[in-house]
């Protein structure tokens, strides 16, 4: 190193170019580095979507997820297989091990898939298959609403997602709250009758001629040409002219026998914002590009197309991810900027304004050497990078600091300053180099950190890790360089002599803070056995008094959220409409609050809606204004309460919408092989947890009252008749949401349309169930000779995990109550039930995140003092020295939990475990400079 050191000192222009060069190639990389507002997570889930028009929960777990889940168990690397079975499908979701390589487990899902299918029922859709990645999550969101028709909405979305999809920065772009289109065909059943057409007979003619048929070609030895006879619907009309029925008296078309119409699938929510009816339009970008730019462009083009849009429709952006990047930009900008102020400040005042500003030229070289490493590899600027940014803003400074004060002595003692600051620098080559790489050190674990936590803050120790080692070059190198060149304090005679370190100790000279420092020094040096007596007692007693007294521990900081949901429960068979007016009630209540910048309403209930309670009639997005023109959260979501209190039929429950941690942290899994066993043993636990204190939000997934309608054919009555299963459900369709008989593509959309056949809507009723009539042998026989209709238990969605049928209770916590206390509450309610031994019960949640990340940071602090011991080794070849600065680190956790009492807030896993990694580091650093002095001064 002192070789590294010498060239430079004697190529000091060439050191500065270099500077010069990285400070530019730092700020360009500033500029030009992706910039997100999360890191980039691999999520290791594979989502499966089955479908199947009609199918019942209960016959969506017999039918659908039991055949895929028998063929995906015995993948490699799967963790779980969790699967809802719901009205019309059901979705499979995979967890595979985080180290899965997904490329190949997408490769082997697709593989199962293939074998599954042949036992999935052979009308239903094929199965969509897709790797949940964070991609799907979108930079903006627009909603575009008014008084206008709802085909006018749809197609001004239309227009502006294939136009903001052409933008290079942009993955894809999706139109929600808008139904789908379909071409409806309204039968009228006496005509049916009057001509003496069968149902069959009509679902047959009309999916038979939408066809395209190729016939071949015709080799005719002078040409060859292919021959095909197209029959595909292009527009209404084909339809509207369909032959139906022809003999010598004439053709009967369908527009005789029914009403054909190019419309909108049946509701099954509703979307405002603002209270006006609205589609929005979710923006993807795509992985690895900038997102200030990506919403820019996108900005401009909205801009642009929405200029001749009616009046009457009105946009709004109600999420804008750039907003959160540039506040964090914002934020570590103004931390660099103050960082550099203070420590030049400090540095000015105890070393003198020269010296200051040779220490504070380290940091923002430190921060753009360390942000073009991360531009060259490729990595992003997210609040997690910014995070270690700040982190580390006080230790960079520390190599400078020592190099600097170290010349300045010898510079006062009578050094010339080109050689004070070389031999300054190669005196502290060693011990600097030392304790920068037990710093590092005291990261490397972290990089190894498991799980979706770890993905999370993995850039964190690289970010530390790359400034930390650019520090170490610009106060080694750097920093002694331009030092060199700055003329010496006038106070100081300079000359070409040797200066050692004893010339440059002079105690009796300090004065101010020093002079009280080295007083209280010597008198704890007069009473060493009473030192330590005092330390190894707060030792004991302050952790033991925050443990008995404080604030506990936690997975993650409390934040202050940016939206919050307003979920409306109720009970009762309610139409659709009948819930949007009880959720236009809640929304009319709370809109004119100030504090909101949008209010984001959906009523409905969308089918496999995993997480979502089944009496949930509709959700109230709040989205708040930013921090500084707003009350707190809590403050707001108080007084929606209140605004709502007293609201006949209904609950409502209110949730923060939380970074990085969850508002529901307690999740029980209720799990068994018997289905039969769940409901007892779920609501068992469900009364014991109502009576817990401190527990907010409680929910459970247990049936709830309500009826559904099944019809039970009998099989023997209706071979009698010539009917089967197949004939009796077809025609029960026509009653509820109608028969798909094919799809077309119409020239003005570029998505297939169902063609969908059904009666009129006074037909469309429980009295019809009975009364529908089929074609058999002996004519129309109306259904209800062999189908009898009763009541029975609703089952809205049914779960699984693992091939077991499970039921969930969650809850969330007060203010100020650790999850942790309550889980063991639980735990020891549990155990007083005494609960069939075929039921398991599984913790998931906050719950099992801890207890993985707190074994992890247990295990990465041990390896981390390892590390740092096994380099204090290396430089001092001492146990007892190693072992002497490894005490600081012990004893550096009175201060920890001091704080925390004082500051009244508990330990969190994440920040405070990793606050009391990097303390390791930086307490090492000192003493290692101390005992590197003391060891030169006793051999001196």
């Amino acid at each position: 190193m002192n070789a590294i050191i010498e060239a430079a000192f004697h190529h000091t222009r060439m050191v500065l170019v270099t500077l010069a060069v990285l400070f530019l190639a730092g700020v360009v990389a500033y500029i030009k580095i992706p910039k997100e507002a999360e890191p980039e997570i691999k999520l290791p889930f594979i989502f499966v979507q089955l479908r199947l028009e009609g199918v019942s929960p209960g016959d969506s777990e017999r039918l659908l997820i039991r055949p895929v889940e028998e063929e995906l168990q015995s993948l490699h690397g799967i963790k779980h297989v969790t699967a809802t079975g719901f009205q019309g499908g059901a979705t499979v979701v995979m967890e595979f091990q985080v180290d899965t390589r997904m490329e190949e487990a997408l490769a082997d899902v697709r593989e199962a898939m293939s074998r599954a299918r042949p036992k999935i029922p052979a009308d239903a859709d094929e199965p969509i298959i897709r790797e949940m990645t964070q991609d799907g999550f979108p930079i903006l969101t627009l909603s575009i609403g008014g008084e206008v028709p709802e085909r006018t909405l749809l197609h001004l979305a239309q227009d502006l997602r294939d136009r903001v999809a052409q933008l290079p920065n942009v993955l894809d772009s999706t139109i929600l709250g808008v139904r789908e289109e379909q071409v409806e065909i309204v039968i009228d059943p006496l005509r049916l009758e009057h001509y003496g057409i069968s149902n069959q007979d009509l679902f047959q003619i009309i999916s038979r001629s939408n066809r395209l048929v190729a016939a071949g070609n015709i080799d005719t030895g002078q040409g060859k040409f292919a021959v095909k006879v197209p029959g595909l619907f292009e527009d209404v009309d084909d339809i509207w002219n369909l032959p139906i029925k022809a003999d010598i008296n004439g053709t009967v078309k369908l527009s005789d026998i029914a009403q054909i119409r190019r419309t909108f699938k049946d509701a099954s929510t509703f979307v405002r914002v603002d209270g006006q009816r609205a589609v929005t339009l979710d923006v993807i970008n795509r992985r690895g590009t900038n997102v200030i730019d990506s919403v820019n462009d996108i900005k401009a083009v909205i801009a642009r197309e929405s200029a001749d849009w009616p009046d009457t429709v009105h946009l709004d952006i109600i999420n804008d991810r750039s907003v959160n990047v540039r506040t964090q930009l914002g934020t570590i900008e103004n931390g660099v900027i103050l960082a550099i102020f203070l420590v030049m400040a400090a540095c000015m005042g105890l070393l003198g304004i020269r010296n200051g500003l040779l220490v504070g030229l380290a940091i923002p070289g430190s921060f753009l050497a360390g942000i073009l490493v991360m531009y060259t590899l490729g990595l992003s600027i997210n609040f997690v990078a910014v995070f270690g940014l700040i982190l580390v803003t006080g230790m960079l400074v520390d190599d400078a600091i020592i190099v600097v004060e170290n010349a300045d002595r010898r510079i006062m003692a009578g050094q010339y300053p080109r050689f004070a600051f070389a031999d300054s620098a190669k005196r502290l080559a060693v011990p600097v180099i030392t304790s920068t790489l037990t710093t590092i050190a005291a990261f490397v674990p972290l990089l190894f950190w498991p799980g979706f936590i770890g993905q999370f803050m993995g850039l964190l120790p690289f970010t530390v890790i790359a400034v930390l080692t650019a520090s170490l070059v610009m106060g080694l190198i750097f920093v002694p360089a331009v030092g060199a060149l700055l003329p010496p304090p006038s106070a100081a005679k300079c000359s070409l002599v040797t200066v050692d370190d004893n010339q440059i100790v002079q105690p009796e000279a300090a004065t101010g803070w020093t002079k009280s420092y080295m007083n209280v020094l010597e008198k704890a040096l007069d009473h060493p056995w009473r030192v330590i007596a005092l330390s190894v007692a707060m030792l004991v007693l302050i952790p033991t008094a925050f443990f008995m007294f404080g604030k506990g521990m936690a997975l993650n900081p409390p934040e202050e959220p940016r939206t919050a949901a307003l979920r409306i429960h109720a009970l009762g068979n309610m139409s659709l409409d009948e819930q949007d007016r009880l959720v236009g009630d809640v929304e009319r209540r709370i809109r004119d609050i100030p504090d909101f910048d949008h209010v984001y309403t959906r009523t409905g209930r969308a089918a496999g809606s995993n997480g979502e309670d089944e009496d949930v009639i509709g959700e109230i997005r709040l989205l708040f204004k930013e921090f500084n023109e707003r009350r707190p959260a809590d403050v707001v979501l108080a007084e929606a309460n209140r605004r709502l209190a007293g609201l006949p039929g209904i609950i409502i429950e209110s949730k923060k919408t939380l970074h990085m941690s969850n508002d529901t942290s307690i999740e029980l899994q209720v799990a068994s092989k018997f289905p039969e066993l769940l409901t007892d043993a779920t609501r068992q636990i469900r009364a014991g947890m109502d009576k817990i204190e401190g527990l907010r939000n409680l929910d459970d997934t247990l049936p709830l009252p309500g009826i559904e309608w099944e019809l039970d054919v009998d099989r023997a009555e209706a071979a009698k008749y010539g009917a089967d299963l197949t004939t009796v459900g077809e025609s029960i369709r026509l009653i509820t949401n109608g028969l798909r008989l094919g799809r077309y593509r119409p020239d003005d959309s570029v998505d297939e349309i169902d063609i969908v056949v059904r009666y009129p809507a006074e037909f469309r009723n429980l009295r019809q169930l009975d009364s529908v009539r089929i074609e058999t042998r002996d004519g129309l026989v109306p259904i209800s000779n062999f189908v009898e209709r009763r009541p029975v238990q609703e089952v809205a969605e049914i779960q699984r995990i693992d091939g077991k049928r499970i039921m969930k209770i969650t809850s969330g916590t007060m203010p100020g109550v650790f999850a942790g206390d309550k889980v063991k509450e639980i735990k020891q309610l549990i155990a007083t039930l005494n609960l069939d031994d075929r039921v398991e019960i599984h913790f998931k949640g906050e719950e099992e995140l801890q207890q993985e990340n707190s074994s992890f940071l247990l295990f990465a602090f041990g390896l981390a003092i390892f590390l740092i011991a096994m380099i204090l080794l290396a430089e001092f070849n001492s146990f007892f020295a190693v072992m002497l600065i490894l005490s600081a680190v012990v004893l550096s956790t009175i201060g920890v939990f001091a704080g925390l009492l004082i500051a009244g807030t508990p330990f969190i896993m994440t920040m405070s475990g990793v606050g009391v990694i990097a303390c390791a580091g930086v307490i090492v650093k000192n003493n290692i400079v101390l005992l590197d002095t003391y060891n030169t001064f006793k051999d001196q």
